[in-house]
C-alpha cells in the first residue's frame, strides 16, 4: 500500500507551531517500519511513535493532520 501522511511539528513546551506541514509518501511494502501495519490506524500510531518516541532528546511533537490511500 503507498499512503500519503501529512504531519507537523509543535513546540513541546509552548504547544506552538515549530515547522510547516510537509506531505510524506510512504510504500508500506518497502519500508520496514511499516511491513506489520494493515490498517491506517497501525500506520499512524506508527509514524507517531517512530518520531515522537525514539530514544534521543526529544525536541519537538509531530501530529500527524492527515492519512491517504495513494496506491492499494
Amino acid at each position: 500500500m503507498i499512503i500519503a501522511i501529512i504531519a507537523q511539528s509543535f513546540n513541546l513546551d509552548t504547544g506552538k507551531v515549530k515547522g510547516n506541514a510537509r506531505e510524506e509518501i510512504i510504500d508500506t511494502s518497502k519500508n520496514d517500519l511499516f511491513k506489520n501495519c494493515s490498517t491506517l490506524t497501525e500506520i499512524v500510531e506508527v509514524y507517531w511513535f517512530f518520531w515522537n518516541k525514539l530514544p534521543t532528546i526529544q525536541k519537538e511533537l509531530v501530529l500527524v493532520q492527515t492519512v491517504r490511500v495513494i496506491k492499494k
